[in-house]
């Protein structure tokens, strides 16, 4: 996973909190034809104790595992991919040293009222 490129920019691996924020990073992806893509979440400290990396919160007031998952994959799979088709969405753990794409995430310097 390319952490470090997010870091570079002073930016993380985006982190979801709730429908809305995952909703507009999926239809994110689906704009630039992304159909996976890392998030921040992982279970590299205790594997089953998934959190958001940045952050240090907890995931558990808000997911979109997919059926079955996680499921550790044989203890090898401990962070967090945003899987996209079609119709559907859902996160999935996978082995963190797989190429894909990501998503960072930064906060703004102001407030932006629109």
């Amino acid at each position: 996973m390319d952490k470090s490129s997010c870091n570079a920019l002073g930016a993380f691996l985006v982190e979801i909190f709730d429908q809305a924020t995952n909703d507009f990073i999926v239809e994110m992806a689906r704009k630039h034809n992304h159909h996976v893509i890392w998030l921040g979440g992982n279970d590299r400290a205790q594997t089953g104790q998934w959190i958001w990396a940045n952050s240090g919160i907890a995931v558990s007031t808000f997911d979109d595992w997919a059926a079955g998952q996680p499921d550790t994959g044989s203890s090898t799979e401990h962070c967090m991919e945003l899987n996209i088709d079609r119709f559907n969405s859902h996160w999935n753990d996978d082995q963190c040293a797989h190429n894909q794409r990501f998503i960072c995430q930064t906060y703004a310097d102001e407030e932006f009222i629109g």
